[in-house]
């Protein structure tokens, strides 16, 4: 979608949106607060008229989550596509930034919340162009983790997933995620977006690339695996596919890494790596 967009002359942008917050703060509270500033943020004339002025196509729209030694940090990132991004602190990204900090402001009003959770203007919007926005999007709506990512952004809920079975404190935290993310969408399209992308003319397959397929599962073999199975199999599909097939094969056998390697060679053009690995094989 980003190179139909660009060779279209299109802009692609990476928007994010996120409160402040410290240790204690609902974790809630905090998805409620943001996904009501959303809605606040794209309503009425001023949104319409700044959407008008940059030829705003639309976003696709997900919700991080981590939690790090300063409590749960909930924030927004949505890939955003239209004709022109405002310029970087331009009068119209200056009102984008204060917008967002005023929907801030009056979700927390009308939910009683404290005010310390707004936003620093120039720290809670940023929106910047991104030629990889979409498969960052994709990734974080997937809630994949990654050993030795971002640091100190904290731990994302996989990760508390992979420790809960020897921690009782990671745990509780999982089961907090999950009750406060029950009724979460991971991925959310804007009409104008969705509608854009409809028009577009189908790809063909071997414009979508060598390396879409990352990893790959057979059914049998996903429903042997707990919720820890899996919350480790996606933490080391996310380091790459070299790095995920040396982890089958010391956790699951030659059996499993081979009949991975062979699945994912019959369903998508394989990367260097695994292109070696075929041939060290025979196959």
């Amino acid at each position: 979608m980003v190179e139909q967009a660009k060779a279209a002359g299109l802009a692609c942008g990476l928007l994010t949106l996120t409160l402040r917050h410290q240790l204690g703060d609902d974790l809630l509270a905090q998805r409620e607060v943001l996904q009501g500033a959303w809605a606040r943020l794209r309503r009425g004339a001023p949104w319409r008229r700044f959407a008008d002025r940059h030829g705003w196509v639309g976003e696709w729209r997900t919700l991080e989550v981590t939690h790090g030694a300063s409590g749960w940090h909930a924030h927004l990132h949505a890939m955003v596509i239209a004709a022109e991004l405002p310029a970087r602190g331009g009068e119209a990204y200056q009102w984008l930034q204060q917008r967002w900090r005023t929907c801030v402001q009056a979700e927390l009003a009308q939910r009683e919340l404290p005010t310390r959770m707004t936003p620093l203007r120039d720290v809670g919007c940023d929106l910047r162009e991104h030629d990889d926005a979409g498969t960052y999007i994709h990734k974080l709506a997937l809630e994949v983790s990654c050993e030795g990512g971002k640091v100190g952004a904290g731990r994302s809920p996989f990760e508390l997933l992979a420790s809960a079975g020897d921690c009782a404190a990671d745990a509780a935290l999982w089961c907090e995620y999950a009750a406060a993310m029950k009724g979460a969408r991971a991925h959310v399209v804007s009409q104008g977006l969705r509608r854009w992308a409809e028009a577009l003319p189908p790809m063909e397959a071997e414009d979508i690339g060598a390396e879409a397929l990352l990893a790959h599962a057979r059914p049998a073999f996903w429903r042997k695996l707990d919720r820890t199975g899996r919350a480790a199999w996606f933490a080391a599909a996310d380091r790459g596919q070299r790095y995920w097939l040396d982890w089958l094969r010391r956790t699951h056998g030659e059996d499993a890494y081979r009949e991975a390697i062979g699945d994912i060679a019959a369903l998508a053009s394989p990367i260097p790596e695994l292109k070696r690995a075929i041939a060290r094989m025979g196959a």
